[in-house]
Parts: structure tokens; C-alpha cells; sequence
């Protein structure tokens, strides 16, 4: 049934219009003189660039994407893709003494479909990760065997903190705000946007038409890594339960890798042939690192060679089912990291020969409703990963509905 659902979601490539080019209503007939923006309105947003206490300076504006419209009076008074504002309030560099740095961000306030401003009330604030436990245990470890060397672990410094590209926050309406309903329907019947009746559940109603592919045109399609370098290309798009996806992967004969450090200390010391398992780096996307990593062992080699895959939660829905996106590439060596001058593993740079295979190992399972492609606006074709190794796709984002 979910395949029926989301199929009858996917207008071809072809088609532009959808939901959203629905012609508004002029009239304000059946609806009230003037509705309220209420204090307290949740307004989801996603950061539009990596922000660093590296930096950063007091004062200094920025700026942050509406990712969900807020329904007013059947109309979204705050569209998605409104733009709202913060300003950096308060910034410390990494220090000494291996203490992090400091960010704080106070959001001021929204776009509305209307041009007005409506206030926010929301402070982010994030802090880089110190040193100062290991400094000083090495402090206590260098001066048992040469003390005057001691004093110069004072000098570590922690890491700069960072809101990365794409973090997902949430802000509030600050004050009750009341807008005109003759300016509301005039801008939403100039921006072409959907009018629904005035109801409770008129967000849910606009968020269950979405078509999928202006779900997909919302979200981001390269990964981050810890410092905010672009990487490997988003290339697939899941949708079904949390526990189909699991089943699906486990089918197939994918491996979840191991997440915690000490875990992979015992496997590897238990199993030194079997390779497959072992964590992969955290990558970023939302502000977040993976949601499921799995891999699946090469033949050609266990220790170089390996198919891989992490994969994010959306905060969005199709037919009931959540979405999910992930990104897939093929190990096929190591090489230097280009930026940090280490080893790194090495990827094969045709992204779209391990997203064949992601989805051919999964369509061999017999759990999947609806498999296709999707292409959007702003593909990805050619580009490196946060290591600096290069690739290239076509740019189509893999489809898979579980049933």
C-alpha cells in the first residue's frame, strides 16, 4: 500500500507544478478579519552555513532556513524557505589549559509571507569538546618521568566550537502576532501557495500532500564531517518504518558496525580477520552524526576493501512512513588525507556502482515495495569527499520503499 502511496506522490521530472502552484483564493470570505501568530509557535529551522567560535565575532548576523511551513489560518504564514535571523552574543576561541571554545546565537526573528518580522525567542549555544581530563593525566604521567616537561601540557588548547551546515533547530513565536487576513491571502495568492480550512490539523493536512521530490529538494545532499567540509554525495532515499529498514539491511547481508570504541578494541582483539565491522568515522548531517551504519565485506580484500553506508532520519513523512536519506560509497584502498596529511580510506570514485549495488542486495530481499531514481535540481556531479579524494555520479538519488 505505501508503494501506492508514494507513487501517486511522484509527479514526473518533467512536471513543475504540484501542491504548492495550487491557485489561492482572493476572497476572505469564510475566513476571520484577523488571525493570530500565537507566543510560543514552534518554527523549525536549519542552519544555512557552518558557524565557528574560530571565527565568529560579537554582534555578527546570521541567518537560518525555514524547513517546515507554520499554518496560520489555513494559510503558511511562515512558508518553508523564509529566512530567519540570530546574532552572535557571545564567542570564546579555543584556550589553553585544554578548554574548548564557545558559541552562543540568539534568534531574532522570522520572515512571514507577508514581509513582516516576527520576533524569536530561542539562544543556541554549543561548546567545543576539551582536553582537559587527558592533560592532565599526561601532566601526572610526565612528571613521574621528566617534570620539567610537565608545565608545557598547560598549552593545549581544546576545540573550537561549531554549529555545523544543516543543524536542525527549533525557535519560538515570541508574543502574540496579529496579522490581516486580507494581507495574508493576498501574499499567499501571490506566492502560490496551498489554502486549507482553517483547523487544528491543517499543518499535518499540507505535510501529508507533499510530493516527495520538493521533500528531497529541502534537504541537503552532501554529507559534513566534524569540521564542516563538504563529502560524500547524498545518493538514496529511503522510506519505510524503523523496523523494516533494520529487517531490510539484516536480510541483505549487511553488516551494523560497531559505534563504541571500547566494543571495537574487544572485537578486533577476538576477531583480527574479521574487518567488516569496525567503525566508520562519524559524518554529519542535521547537526548530527549517522543514525545506521552498515557495511558489507569486499572479497577482494577484508582489510582495504569494503561496501559501505550511513544513514539519517528526516523529520519528514510519506504516506505515514518516515524518510530517510543515506550515502553509500565502495573502499577500495587507502590514500593520504589530503587536509590532515594521515591515512584515510581510499573510495571508488564512481559513486553510483555502490549505489547500484546498495540497492540491487536490497531489492534481492523482497521487502522493498517501490525501487527508482530520483534526480534533483541541484545533483551532485562531480566532487571530493572531506578526505579529498574525488568523484563523480550522475547525480540521481537512489529510491527504495520498503513494504
Amino acid at each position: 500500500m505505501l508503494g501506492l502511496v508514494l507513487v501517486s506522490c511522484l509527479p514526473a521530472a518533467a512536471q513543475s507544478h504540484s501542491l504548492a502552484a495550487t491557485p489561492a483564493r482572493a476572497t476572505t470570505k469564510g475566513f476571520p478579519s484577523t488571525v493570530l501568530l500565537e507566543d510560543g509557535t514552534p518554527v523549525k529551522l536549519r542552519a544555512g552555513r557552518t558557524i565557528s567560535s574560530a571565527d565568529a565575532h560579537v554582534g555578527d548576523l546570521v541567518d537560518f532556513d525555514v524547513i517546515r511551513d507554520v499554518i496560520v489560518g489555513g494559510v503558511p504564514a511562515i512558508p518553508t524557505g523564509s529566512v530567519a535571523w540570530g546574532t552572535i552574543t557571545e564567542v570564546h576561541h579555543k584556550r589553553r589549559l585544554g578548554r574548548g571554545g564557545k558559541l552562543t546565537i540568539k534568534l531574532d526573528s522570522v520572515r512571514l509571507i507577508t514581509g513582516e518580522r516576527a520576533p524569536l525567542r530561542s539562544i543556541q549555544q554549543v561548546k567545543g569538546g576539551g582536553h582537559t581530563t587527558a592533560m592532565t593525566a599526561g601532566m601526572a604521567v610526565t612528571a613521574l618521568a621528566f617534570y620539567p616537561a610537565a608545565p608545557a601540557l598547560l598549552f593545549i588548547k581544546g576545540r573550537e566550537s561549531k554549529i555545523l551546515k544543516g543543524t536542525e533547530v527549533t525557535a519560538y513565536v515570541h508574543g502574540d502576532f496579529p496579522l490581516q487576513t486580507s494581507s495574508l491571502l493576498g501574499a499567499a495568492r501571490l506566492g502560490h501557495a496551498a489554502i486549507f480550512p482553517v483547523s487544528g490539523s491543517a499543518t499535518q493536512a499540507m505535510e501529508s500532500q507533499r510530493p516527495l521530490n520538493q521533500i528531497v529538494a529541502l534537504l541537503p545532499k552532501r554529507v559534513l564531517d566534524s569540521q564542516g567540509n563538504e563529502g560524500d554525495t547524498v545518493n538514496m532515499v529511503l522510506v519505510g518504518s524503523q523496523e523494516k529498514l533494520e529487517e531490510a539491511f539484516e536480510r541483505a547481508g549487511w553488516t551494523a558496525v560497531i559505534r563504541s570504541r571500547k566494543k571495537a578494541v574487544l572485537h578486533a582483539a577476538r576477531h583480527p580477520k574479521n574487518n567488516v565491522a569496525m567503525p566508520m568515522s562519524n559524518l554529519f548531517l542535521f547537526g548530527r552524526s549517522q543514525d545506521y551504519a552498515y557495511a558489507m565485506e569486499d572479497p577482494a580484500s577484508r582489510f582495504t576493501r569494503r561496501h559501505h553506508l550511513r544513514i539519517w532520519k528526516t523529520d519528514y513523512e510519506v504516506g505515514g512512513y518516515p524518510v530517510w536519506i543515506g550515502a553509500g560509497t565502495h573502499d577500495v584502498g587507502v590514500e593520504m588525507d589530503k587536509r590532515k596529511w594521515t591515512i584515510a580510506h581510499k573510495i571508488d570514485p564512481d559513486v553510483d556502482g555502490e549505489r547500484a549495488f546498495i540497492g540491487g542486495s536490497l531489492l534481492a530481499t523482497h521487502l522493498v515495495a517501490t525501487m527508482g531514481y530520483m534526480l534533483p535540481s541541484d545533483a551532485v556531479l562531480e566532487a571530493a569527499t572531506a578526505t579529498g579524494g574525488s568523484y563523480h555520479s550522475d547525480g540521481r538519488m537512489l529510491l527504495l520503499v520498503f513494504q
